[in-house]
């Protein structure tokens, strides 16, 4: 009996894994959605300009004085006014050329930089960290670095997380990354300059993935194999409805201290409670512990209100000698490309994140003003991504993993493409083709995130995926430079991206399906997973060989 069957016997969806959605997936997506996005809101710059302070007797309107003081901006800025220049001229001068009803000739005046500090628009936006720090004008790419050092830390964490995953287990990981999130993001919320603050968010990027995918993992490894798009629309689900919620959390504070702490808080829930976070089973008897892995199997089976009966223990240890003999237990981050399967499918996912994580992202920075106020902007940008979860809703179960990542690639690609042949007059369409292709990208990101997981062995699964984590975190570095395009042509970030997915399309033909698969558990296991399958191969063209092979799938 391999662990498949022995979860099956003791229930593999059955109200022990509901608990684990409920209070394991769901919350640890949600509160991803919150870490992430508040951090934009925290370094977000409203509308700016120089301050020159208008003398005491002067009853000049704030329009009028702007007028008098500050250049106005070029033809195809933004902004009515020069953010980061002023002219040099004598605020007395200005009052006294006013008064008598001569008219200061402006145009033969000196234009400089800001000599006095600068005025920042707060009729939508809060005071920031950005706009106490003025990150504007000359420093105005220090909000951009914080992006970048979060990144980096996002980069890095994926490596070491991914280790802890697989040598100490899901449960360490995930306790580890929530307490370091929650002790770095609270310092954050009391920094006073950039290298702190952009220090701390260096620990907070390291966490964010494990925090946000451990507990998807772990969850995954205790559901059945009809079950297993649940765990995926659960993590979904947690992940848009507080990337809805937040924006308007920050409109209710409109304090980034107390927003910042108030969304890092909830993180400790998960280190109060560690010692409730079970273990993975799977993981357990990768390592060797055949005991440990049949008390957990025990504890589902009583939740389940199922028997563990004593020759589910007895295979189990039986099964040891064909498991364990490999000695899972010394395998390295290098036996993901060792053998040439497992190296093939390495590969292809490792190119798939990497475009995925770039195209994503260079579609929310080119796409994230829809013409509303910021608030807005965000909740729009969020719900635009509930199509993409109903087609994984209704789509993963009939047709597979492979085919509807296909699908998904192929029409972004598609959509990329057609921007070409739109006018530049006309940026309705843009904006259009824009959010469709967001849909695609976002569908295609929900399929690969549970596609992944279900092809690497469970001896191998936190390294691998951690493998594909900094290869999308790679992907995070170029969306900037792409989004960059757009001064040359507004068309070109979607038409780079479009080009891109469509290579991640031919690629994923050369992937196994896991539809209805067990989980490989062993390297052996990873490397012969999808042997018997054809590239053109599509599960809903062969239902009646699966409701054979699983009878419970004629109730589908």
């Amino acid at each position: 009996m391999d662990f498949n069957q022995a979860l099956k016997q003791v229930g593999d969806f059955g109200l022990y894994q509901k608990l684990l959605c409920a209070f394991l997936i769901f919350p640890s997506a949600a509160l991803c959605a919150l870490v992430y996005f508040t951090q934009f809101f925290i370094i977000m710059v409203p509308n700016h300009w120089c301050y020159v302070e208008q003398p005491g007797s002067s009853n000049f309107t704030l329009e009028e004085w702007k007028n008098l003081t500050l250049p106005k901006g070029t033809a195809d800025a933004q902004h009515t006014y020069q953010q980061c220049k002023q002219y040099n001229v004598n605020v007395t001068e200005i009052q006294q050329n006013v008064s008598v009803g001569y008219p200061l000739l402006l145009e033969d005046v000196d234009v400089v930089p800001c000599q006095n500090g600068w005025e920042y628009d707060f009729s939508s936006l809060y005071p920031t960290l950005a706009t106490e720090l003025n990150w504007v004008c000359e420093n105005d790419r220090l909000p951009y670095w914080v992006q970048t050092v979060f990144y980096v830390g996002t980069s890095v964490g994926s490596i070491v997380f991914g280790f802890i995953s697989d040598r100490y287990g899901r449960r360490a990981s995930i306790i580890a990354s929530y307490a370091i999130a929650l002790v770095a993001g609270i310092g954050s919320s009391f920094a006073n300059s950039f290298a702190i603050f952009a220090a701390l968010r260096f620990f907070v990027g390291a966490c964010i993935i494990p925090l946000s995918e451990d507990p998807y993992i772990l969850g995954l490894e205790y559901i059945g194999v009809e079950k297993r798009t649940l765990g995926i629309i659960c993590w979904t689900t947690g992940y848009i409805t507080f990337s809805v919620i937040c924006p308007w959390i920050s409109y209710g504070i409109r304090d980034w201290q107390i927003l910042s702490i108030i969304t890092m808080a909830p993180l400790s829930l998960f280190v109060l409670f560690g010692k409730w976070i079970p273990e993975s089973a799977s993981w357990l008897l990768t390592r060797g512990r055949i005991e440990d892995a049949a008390h957990m199997l025990r504890t589902v089976a009583k939740v389940n209100r199922n028997h563990f009966t004593d020759n589910i223990f007895q295979d189990l240890h039986a099964d040891k000698d064909g498991d364990i003999d490999m000695d899972e237990r010394h395998l390295t981050i290098l036996d993901l490309f060792r053998t040439p399967r497992l190296r093939k499918h390495s590969f292809i996912m490792a190119v798939a994140w990497f475009v995925t994580y770039c195209c994503y992202h260079t579609n929310t920075q080119n796409t994230s003003n829809l013409g509303t106020d910021i608030y807005d902007s965000f909740t729009y940008g969020a719900l635009v991504e509930v199509p993409a979860m109903l087609l994984i809703l209704f789509g993963l179960d009939l047709l597979g993993r492979r085919w509807p990542m296909v699908l998904a690639t192929a029409l972004a690609g598609l959509f990329g493409l057609l921007i070409m042949g739109m006018p530049e007059s006309s940026p309705q369409s843009f904006l259009g083709l824009a959010l469709v292709m967001r849909v695609t990208i976002t569908t295609e990101y929900n399929i690969i995130m549970q596609y992944s997981a279900e092809i690497y062995p469970t001896s191998l699964r936190g390294r691998g995926l951690a493998v594909l984590r900094v290869m999308g975190t790679l992907g995070l570095y170029l969306s900037p430079t792409i989004v960059y395009l757009a001064l040359h042509n507004p068309a070109l970030p979607l038409l780079v991206s479009g080009i891109m997915m469509l290579i991640v399309t031919v690629l994923t033909l050369f992937l196994p399906e896991t539809l209805h698969k067990n989980l490989p558990h062993t390297l052996e296991e990873g490397e012969n997973f999808g042997k018997d399958q054809r590239i053109w191969e599509c599960p809903c063209l062969d239902h009646k060989k699966n409701t054979q092979e699983h009878p419970s799938l004629s109730n589908i």
